[in-house]
């Protein structure tokens, strides 16, 4: 580790690093030794398929369609990890794709190891973050699947602004028929308003 990086840069946790490519992958691997518990280099995907890491980060070279990969399966398997991508001359389309689909972060190659360090300090809050609103959403969906699509279209209209008497008449339902609707979403949503209900909603991603 080089004089003056200061201790909390290293992430103290093991990288898995993904790249096909030997000689970035090599060059990669020696930027991050001095921030990381300990790296460990792969080629392919495959073999962190067949035995995913307990804990730690996947850092992924964004080539081919490697992340997209990466990012199917965690979805498939439920084996959500927080991953890093990096790339060369990143594309802002690139950067997006890697960001909607679940990446923590995204670096430019090549990157000096103190950009990365600097970088690194917030991998493993944002990681956090973003398993935890990976909690929220899904127990958010689990709550919402008690209604039935027809209460799921009333909360999303209140959520919208509509009055109750503008859902009514917007749905060709009777105002009491409205009511009872509101009443059993908040009762099977166990929330004590309208607010309350519409933020189940939000956090589900609907």
């Amino acid at each position: 580790m080089q004089l003056g990086w200061p201790l909390t840069s290293r992430l103290k946790t093991l990288v898995s690093l993904v790249d096909p490519d030997p000689v970035r992958r090599a060059a990669v691997a020696k930027s991050l030794a001095p921030i990381a518990k300990d790296v460990n280099s792969l080629g392919q995907l495959d073999k962190l398929f067949a035995s995913w890491p307990p804990h730690g980060i996947i850092v992924i070279a964004d080539c081919a369609s490697l992340v997209a990969q990466l990012q199917a399966a965690m979805r498939t398997t439920k084996e959500s990890r927080t991953h890093v991508v990096f790339g060369e001359a990143p594309t802002p389309g690139a950067v997006v794709d890697a960001m909607i689909g679940g990446a923590t972060d995204y670096l430019a190659w090549p990157s000096t190891p103190r950009e990365i360090s600097a970088r690194a300090t917030a991998w493993p809050m944002r990681g956090a973050n973003k398993s935890r609103r990976a909690e929220l959403r899904k127990l958010a969906q689990r709550r919402l699947a008690k209604l039935t699509k027809r209460e799921i279209q009333v909360l999303q209209l209140m959520a919208e602004g509509l009055t109750s008497d503008e859902i009514a008449t917007s749905l060709h339902l009777g105002i009491k028929t409205i009511g009872s609707h509101r009443y059993r979403m908040f009762k099977e949503l166990e929330v004590d308003g309208l607010a309350k209900a519409v933020r189940v909603l939000i956090e589900a991603n609907f």
